[in-house]
């Protein structure tokens, strides 16, 4: 379990120190930094999910104020996982690029030769070709020509700035975005051109394609070899659930989740006269058939919660972001009680960002809970408020157990009211 996390110079956060307990509620108004720790946690479980805001300059990641950020957790087992990100010059970029385009053109498989050109002796004959460019280091004479050009230099030096370099003490990588595959995609084609005037063996593989060779570099290459290169961080599962019924398309919807969910819909009277759930409709007794979707969208995203969530390996870290979307308080109450149950019998960390008042009141004054379930609140809970700073804008945290949050609650309110 995660018992510190310190994030420093990551998006609009300068430096919060935060100790997480099993149950942590974030709480703030609008741009105070609560989705920020979530992509913070996120990014640590996988440093190519690049959050998809900032797919179009992945530099805004790290906040102006710094030269990097850094990403730090610690765990109970006296482990800790540090992730750093850097802006990189161009001179660095160069080289990605370069690389880059050697493996991408280097590990074409014959299979897009094939399809192009019909013809097994000409395929056979551009990868000799191939190879022959690529030992002799004519390539580099190549890359460099395009590379020269003024207008292509502009190119390269706007998306280098926009591409970050990740460490996490073990691998390295890269953040590039849309400018790089842009930038990419575009000169991939100018040197395949240039080697085609000068390299009639390619010349017949440039006149055949327009887009499958330059996507495939950029794409298909680079996708598998990330997939061989990948490396978890992470010590527990991690799960982050932004749109609740995105995330139960993806996710594994079988007969077992089927009965959890109908167990729990049952347990909390949820649909008076029940008789059998599925994915695809709701049986009522009486043979009286509903389809899912035809549910009230608050419905439907307590159910898509429940069922993403049933079947999470032991000691996940769950993120959800304003899981009370659109549900009835009495949902949300129902869904507190399940986080509870869920948080207990799997030994999961749970973080949340919410404005819903229902569920901050739910868990300071748990009148409808049972005793049990009080008890793990007081034990298990953190509630931690996010502001900023009136002058200086710089994002504070505060950590409040349930009787100080309780103390508190009216100005809670407040900032979840965005007053």
């Amino acid at each position: 379990m995660i018992n510190k996390l310190t994030i420093e110079y990551f998006k609009a956060i300068d430096f919060i120190e935060i100790h997480p307990r099993k149950l942590n509620i974030l709480v703030g108004r609008n741009n105070t930094g609560k989705t920020s720790v979530l992509e913070a946690l996120n990014l640590m479980q996988d440093s190519h999910e690049l959050p998809p805001n900032y797919q179009s300059n992945p530099s805004n990641l790290i906040n102006h104020k710094g030269s990097s950020s850094i990403i730090q957790i610690h765990y109970n087992r006296s482990k800790e996982e540090k992730l750093e990100l850097y802006h990189i010059d161009l001179e660095e970029f160069l080289v990605i690029f370069k690389k880059e385009f050697q493996d991408g053109l280097q590990h074409l498989p014959r299979s897009i030769f094939l399809f192009l050109l019909h013809d097994l002796n000409k395929t056979t004959k551009l990868e000799k070709t191939i190879k022959k460019i690529l030992k002799d280091r004519t390539i580099d004479s190549y890359i460099n020509k395009v590379l020269d050009v003024e207008s292509n230099r502009e190119k390269i030096q706007n998306a280098a700035k926009m591409t970050l370099r990740w460490y996490d003490g073990r691998n390295s990588g890269y953040f590039k975005g849309h400018p790089y595959s842009n930038v990419y995609d575009e000169l991939i084609r100018e040197i395949l051109s240039l080697i085609a005037k000068e390299t009639p063996d390619v010349k017949d593989l440039v006149r055949h394609t327009s887009d499958i060779i330059p996507r495939y570099m950029l794409y298909g290459f680079s996708a598998n070899r990330r997939k061989e290169t990948s490396y978890k961080r992470h010590r527990e599962r991690l799960i982050y659930i932004k749109d609740p019924i995105e995330s139960l398309k993806s996710s594994e919807q079988n007969e077992s989740v089927a009965n959890e969910v109908q167990k729990i819909i049952k347990e909390a009277d949820l649909i008076q006269g029940l008789e059998r759930f599925s994915f695809n409709s709701i049986v009522l007794e009486g043979d009286g058939i509903i389809p899912l979707n035809l549910m009230g969208d608050g419905f439907r995203v307590l159910i898509s919660l429940l069922a993403t969530l049933a079947g999470s390996p032991p000691r996940s870290v769950i993120l959800l972001e304003e899981p009370e979307v659109h549900m009835h308080p009495g949902y949300i109450i129902e869904f507190l009680k399940y986080l509870i149950r869920l948080s207990k019998r799997g030994h999961h960390q749970i973080f949340i960002t919410t404005h819903s008042f229902d569920l901050i009141d739910s868990v300071v004054n748990p009148t409808t809970l049972s005793k049990e379930e009080i008890e793990f609140l007081k034990r298990n809970t953190n509630i931690i408020r996010l502001n900023k700073k009136e002058k200086a804008g710089t994002i504070i945290s505060e950590e409040m157990n349930i009787a100080q949050a309780k103390e508190s609650l009216n100005d809670v309110g407040l900032d979840l009211r965005g007053i």
